[in-house]
């Protein structure tokens, strides 16, 4: 008896299947169409400290940045705004994104939400979130009988 792994998604290894998402014959020449808009990439570090939330927002200006932070959750919304050139250019490739964005994080622990901080420079946003200090109440139940 031949043992065959089962795969539940095994379709995405057929050739049709494949194909199917190819691109089409006239874009072969690598002249593709991106409809995203700008979502900036954001890395978020942990030490016992604090976390630290880097965002790259190239190409965004600092008064178009809104960050905050509520009920655990950063938020962080803003606009990459398109540069208008002369008008009578006409573009064979446009691949910068631009538009609104909107992130948003929710963290597993308290954070000290007065200590947050931000810095933004060379098109990275900075957050440091620092954690509450948690100190263990014991509350005594009384007993009775």
């Amino acid at each position: 008896m031949t043992l065959i792994k089962y795969k539940p998604f095994g379709l995405q290894d057929s050739p049709a299947f494949r194909s199917f998402f190819d691109p089409l014959p006239f874009f072969e020449d690598g002249f593709t169409t991106r409809t995203s808009d700008f979502v900036p990439a954001i890395d978020v570090k942990e030490n016992e400290k604090h976390y630290t939330l880097t965002a790259e927002m190239p190409g965004v200006d600092e008064k178009d940045i809104d960050l905050s932070f509520k009920d655990g959750v950063v938020t962080i919304a803003g606009q990459k705004k398109h540069e208008s050139k002369k008008e009578d250019e006409n573009h064979v490739r446009v691949e910068r994104t631009y538009g609104s964005f909107h992130r948003s994080l929710t963290l597993p622990v308290a954070i000290d939400e007065k200590a947050v901080t931000a810095k933004f420079k060379n098109g990275l946003l900075t957050v440091t979130l620092p954690k509450k200090a948690e100190v263990e109440q014991v509350h005594k139940i009384k007993i009775q009988s």
